[in-house]
């Protein structure tokens, strides 16, 4: 009998134990590898300029070795010439639909990159039921500031220290920042240039990974 109630007591802790395994995986496994993407024709990054909305920058995408390197040139003509890195995440039509990435289910982002002499952010597009429209550049930014340094840098945020600037309240004439995120409304994620580079002369903008983490 004592034989019998050891062999039970042994299986029962191997069960507790499995269950707790499988429990951590279950609600820490949860994860968005944006790149190097493990999917070649998922969230394809590409480059983008301010002349999506009237500015006359440049940039074009390529790779340097496995990483992702933007070559870029700031010109006036906008407010903030910007260019950069974009993962659009939701196919036009889809968007026609309302459907986006629920970014909900995850609490931080991890990024590496090298921002050259100039200053680089990460941004979260999101769309605003309000003021979100088919034109470039409506959605509602989510942004954090990358530090800025020589070489490559790995930085990780909680999505909850993204901010909308205030400048994107100003030019729809709203008096204060309503701390709205629609976290769960994201159509695109962008790594871009952010001040610190001479206009009119080239500058690099290179990503070696960009992964969100989460717990389901």
């Amino acid at each position: 009998k004592m034989k019998q109630l050891k062999l039970r007591l042994t299986a029962s802790y191997i069960i507790c134990v499995l269950a707790i395994v499988l429990a951590f995986f279950a609600f820490h496994k949860v994860s968005l590898q944006l790149y190097p993407s493990r999917s070649a024709d998922k969230y394809v990054p590409v480059a983008f300029t301010d002349a999506e909305h009237g500015g006359t920058s440049t940039a074009s995408l390529g790779k340097d070795g496995n990483d992702l390197a933007l070559s870029y040139t700031l010109h006036s003509g906008e407010e903030h010439p910007s260019a950069g890195i974009a993962f659009p995440l939701v196919a036009e039509l889809r968007k026609t639909f309302r459907e986006f990435k629920d970014f909900t289910i995850y609490d931080s982002v991890s990024v590496v990159y090298a921002s050259g002499h100039g200053k680089a952010k990460l941004v979260l597009e999101a769309d605003d039921p309000k003021y979100t429209s088919s034109e470039p550049g409506s959605g509602r930014p989510l942004e954090v500031d990358l530090p800025s340094g020589p070489g490559y840098s790995e930085a990780r945020f909680a999505l909850s220290s993204f901010a909308v600037p205030d400048a994107w309240f100003s030019a729809r004439r709203i008096a204060a920042p309503d701390g709205k995120l629609y976290l769960d409304r994201i159509f695109e994620v962008r790594v871009e240039s952010a001040g610190g580079s001479l206009l009119g002369f080239p500058g690099e903008l290179d990503l070696r990974s960009l992964h969100f983490y989460g717990e389901n």
